[in-house]
């Protein structure tokens, strides 16, 4: 099959779309697809200040890497979970991306700085314990975003499934009810 762009040879072959694309004209057209929908959504600006949640995983860094390119202010957000052998493979992963592409990055790590862990905090809670996890994930997410004047992207919100469908996703669109997505009660940016 060949390439609906340029006809090289194709790589990745989207069915929802009955296309396919190169390496290089898929990178291309995934970076259109989330711009277009971030102006269509209203979901940022050039102007914002984006602080991205990053776990270590193929989604979150893909993410953080469109942004980028498309010339949004990133800054990467980690959570260190205190999850088994989990956490400090996914943080030296993060950090490593982190250092090689230039990246700034922001870690905090919750046996660190509020002497618990996720399994800990699953043991100590009535709630379940995903909703205990990412009710923690997202109350650090705002703090740490509305304290540096940053707007926010959580990559299980803007990618809305697992891999390997979420970048066929960006086809049809960011879809997001976060609300870090130009929240009514975010401060004004300061650049």
């Amino acid at each position: 099959m060949k390439c609906r762009i340029c006809t090289e040879k194709a790589v990745i072959e989207t069915r929802r779309h009955n296309t396919a694309f190169c390496k290089g004209c898929f990178l291309t057209h995934v970076e259109r697809q989330v711009q277009k929908t971030i102006e269509s959504e209203k979901m940022l600006s050039k102007e914002d200040r984006v602080l991205v949640a990053v776990s270590g995983g193929k989604d979150s860094l893909t993410l953080w890497e469109v942004l980028h390119r498309l010339g949004y202010q990133t800054t990467g957000f980690h959570i260190v979970l205190g999850i088994g052998d989990y956490s400090p493979a996914a943080r030296e992963k993060v950090e490593a991306y982190a250092e090689k592409q230039g990246f700034p990055l922001i870690v905090t790590d919750l046996n660190e700085e509020y002497d618990f862990t996720v399994p800990e905090l699953a043991l100590n809670t009535p709630r379940v314990p995903c909703s205990a996890c990412g009710l923690s994930k997202r109350y650090l997410m705002n703090r740490t975003a509305l304290g540096g004047a940053l707007a926010y992207s959580q990559p299980d919100t803007i990618w809305m499934t697992s891999p390997p469908p979420c970048l066929e996703t960006c086809f049809t669109g960011i879809q997001s009810s976060s609300p870090g997505w130009n929240h009514p009660g975010r401060p004004p940016i300061q650049n």
